[in-house]
């Protein structure tokens, strides 16, 4: 496994062999979390934080549809 699909896979929580289900079921999973509009009513720290997260979770998401050839 390359270095950037480890990286992609710890953000979105990914452990061993996965399926692409598994990919789509985690990277909403995250989502939920890190969602700005989940946390529009916090702090602009949060926000900010949120922010970060959901792009990373969005280019993990990215990387491995490109990856195996699926789309969203």
């Amino acid at each position: 496994m390359a270095t950037d699909e480890i990286s992609h896979a710890r953000v979105l929580g990914l452990r061993g062999k996965v399926t692409f289900d598994d990919i789509k079921r985690c990277y909403r999973e995250r989502m939920q979390e890190y969602h700005p509009d989940k946390v529009s009513n916090l702090g602009q720290k949060l926000r900010d934080v949120a922010e970060i997260e959901a792009k990373k979770i969005n280019a993990a998401y990215e990387f491995f549809t490109e990856k195996y050839g699926r789309n969203a």
